[in-house]
C-alpha cells in the first residue's frame, strides 16, 4: 500500500495520463478533489478551474462520472497548499504532514528521498532530518517557510509565529550591531556599478542568524563574532539572505508600471527628464542588487562556511576536504 501521492503516482493513473503538461499541483488536485470532506470555497483558483474544466474534465467525461465542482477543486488546492511537501519532489505524505513548525529551524531542506534498505526493494522512503539536537522523546519540528510572513502563516496554516515579531535573540543581535556602530535601523547607500557597502553583508548575516548558527551569539564569541560575519556562516544563513533581498527587489520593481526601456524613451519630454532619470536609476540599482544575489544563490554550494574554516584552522580537514580524526598512540 502506497502512503503518499505525488506527481509520479498521479501520472500512472487514468486521470494523470490526460494531464500531461499541466502544473504538478493541478494534476494532483484533480485526483485528490474526490476524497475527503468539502471544506470551503474561494475565488482564487476560479480561472484555473474553468480552464481545466474546458480542456481536461469535459472532454474526458468517462473519467469523471461525477464532475468535480469548483468547491471540490479549491478544497483540494487548499489541502495541497497547507499539507504538500515541495522538496525533493512535490508530494502528499500522510503523518509526515503532522510535524509542527518551529522558527528555530533555519532551513527548509528537511525532506529527503532514500531508497529502501531491504533486499530487492525498488521503493523510496521519505526521510526527515532536523538541524536541531533531538533527544529520544523530543518533538521534531520543521520549517514551514523562511520567507513566509505571519500573514502567509495564518492563510496557509491557521496560526502565526509570535517569535517572528518578538525574537528571543533580538537583544543579542542589537548589542552586537551597536558594538560595531550599527543600530536597530541601518541605511546603506548602494550605487549603480559599484559593489555592496562592506558592512552590509555582515549586518544581513547577523540579522539572519538562527537555528544551530545562534551559538555565535553566545558571550564567548561577542568580541569576535563581527569578524566571523565578514565571511559566510552557513548555507541556510546565506540562502535566507539571498531570498529575502531578492524578494524585496522583486516587490519594489513590481511597483513600477514601465520597463527601463520604456522609461528611457520617455526622456524625449524635457520636463520629465529629472523624474524619469531618478526612476531609471532606482530600477537599475534594484535590478543590479537582484542580479548580485541571484549569482550568489548559484554559488552557495561552492562557498566555504564557518564550520569548514574552523576545522581547517584546527588542522582537522585535509587538502581534499576530508575530516581528519586524531587517534591516540
Amino acid at each position: 500500500m502506497k502512503f503518499r501521492m505525488n506527481s509520479v503516482t498521479v501520472a500512472a493513473s487514468e486521470i494523470g495520463r490526460i494531464c500531461s503538461g499541466q502544473r504538478r499541483w493541478v494534476s494532483i488536485a484533480l485526483s485528490l478533489g474526490f476524497w475527503g470532506t468539502i471544506l470551503g470555497i474561494k475565488a482564487f483558483v476560479q480561472n484555473e478551474f474553468e480552464r481545466l474544466n474546458e480542456e481536461i474534465i469535459l472532454p474526458n467525461k468517462q473519467l469523471f462520472p461525477k464532475p468535480p465542482t469548483f468547491d471540490d477543486f479549491f478544497w483540494a488546492f487548499g489541502i495541497l497548499r497547507s499539507r504538500a511537501f515541495p522538496r525533493p519532489s512535490f508530494a502528499m505524505i500522510p503523518f509526515a504532514d503532522l510535524i509542527n513548525h518551529s522558527d528555530e529551524v533555519n532551513t527548509e531542506d528537511h525532506g529527503h528521498e532514500v531508497r529502501a534498505s531491504w533486499l530487492f526493494s525498488r521503493d523510496y522512503l521519505y526521510q526527515m532530518r532536523s538541524p536541531l539536537a533531538v533527544r529520544a522523546g523530543d518533538q521534531v519540528f520543521i520549517q514551514y517557510g523562511l520567507n513566509k510572513s505571519n500573514a502567509d502563516m495564518a492563510l496557509d496554516y491557521g496560526f502565526i509565529d509570535f517569535s517572528r515579531e518578538d525574537h528571543k535573540f533580538y537583544d543579542d543581535k542589537l548589542d552586537i550591531g551597536e558594538s560595531n556602530g550599527l543600530g536597530e535601523t541601518v541605511h546603506f547607500d548602494i550605487k549603480y556599478g559599484q559593489p555592496l557597502p562592506p558592512a552590509m553583508l555582515q549586518y544581513l548575516r547577523l540579522l539572519a542568524l538562527g537555528g544551530t548558527d545562534t551559538f555565535l551569539l553566545e558571550s564567548l564569541f561577542r568580541i569576535s563574532v563581527w569578524g566571523f560575519l565578514e565571511l559566510p556562516i552557513s548555507q541556510p544563513n546565506e540562502e535566507h539572505i539571498c531570498q529575502v533581498i531578492r524578494n524585496a527587489c522583486k516587490s519594489a520593481l513590481s511597483s513600477y508600471q514601465t520597463s527601463i526601456e520604456e522609461v528611457t524613451r520617455s526622456l524625449s519630454f524635457p520636463r520629465m527628464e529629472i523624474a524619469v532619470g531618478i526612476r531609471r536609476g532606482e530600477k537599475r540599482v534594484l535590478q543590479q542588487i537582484d542580479d548580485m544575489f541571484r549569482k550568489r544563490e548559484m554559488e552557495l554550494d561552492l562557498l566555504e562556511y564557518y564550520q569548514e574554516r574552523r576545522l581547517k584552522s584546527l588542522g582537522l580537514v585535509g587538502k581534499q576536504g576530508e575530516i581528519i580524526f586524531w587517534e591516540s598512540k
